[in-house]
């Protein structure tokens, strides 16, 4: 498989007119849906998200993305590489984030708190799609 050099993401062939020309394929639509739990783990800990897909060691921002890991592969029942696709990591990262969140969960109120939102805007997510 041929990866994009600057994301690392798979290289598809597309025809543009008669030219076949390499893309790297959008990852944002697959995002898309799971987008408000990655915003609230960001929101959570004052991350931006450009940071946490960037895959930034500042310490806001990986707690962020340990807890969005987290809820991510527990809540929506997502494997480590589809996890690793959406937050734009690999799937070893993902696995050492929920490790760690583990360890510290119960230890560490703000991740405890961050969670909680986190579930909450998800639950907030689902009521306002019954509703409609």
């Amino acid at each position: 498989m041929i990866r994009c050099p600057h994301c690392h993401g798979p290289l598809t062939i597309a025809a543009a007119s008669d030219q076949p020309t390499l893309r790297a394929v959008d990852r944002r639509s697959e995002r898309e849906p799971l987008w408000p739990v990655i915003m609230a783990a960001c929101e959570a800990f004052g991350a931006p998200i450009s940071a946490l897909l960037t895959g930034s060691r500042a310490s806001h921002v990986v707690l962020a993305r340990m807890v969005a890991c987290y809820v991510l592969q527990t809540d929506h029942h997502l494997s480590l590489p589809a996890v690793g696709r959406l937050l734009e990591c690999d799937h070893t990262t993902v696995h050492s984030a929920v490790r760690r969140f583990e360890r510290i969960a119960g230890r560490d109120p703000r991740v405890d708190v961050a969670v909680a939102r986190v579930r909450a805007r998800w639950a907030q997510r689902e009521i306002g799609h019954a509703a409609e």
